[in-house]
């Protein structure tokens, strides 16, 4: 929750995958990004002074500013994703 507003990693195409929700309303205040879904939390962070939501997808991270959506930053590296097996399997 970031000042009224509640980021999330939902899914979508044309600039649909991520958003923000009102949390009194459930409006939605602003979408971005075309990326697959790494189903992961966003992470709020304040970094050199400016406050950021990490969003970890299927294709990298991307910072965006929280009230508006607008992008800070990306990383397009390569996501590893490991698959976690039980001892003994």
């Amino acid at each position: 929750m970031e000042g009224g507003l509640l980021p999330l990693e939902v899914g979508g195409r044309d600039g649909h995958a991520l958003a923000a929700f009102d949390k009194r309303t459930g409006r939605i205040e602003w979408t971005g990004k075309n990326d697959e879904m790494g189903y992961s939390s966003p992470t709020i962070a304040t970094i050199a002074g400016a406050r950021q939501v990490f969003f970890f997808t299927a294709t990298g991270s991307v910072s965006l500013v929280p009230s508006d959506g607008r992008a800070y930053l990306r990383d397009m590296s390569e996501i590893v994703c490991l698959q976690l097996m039980p001892s003994g399997s």
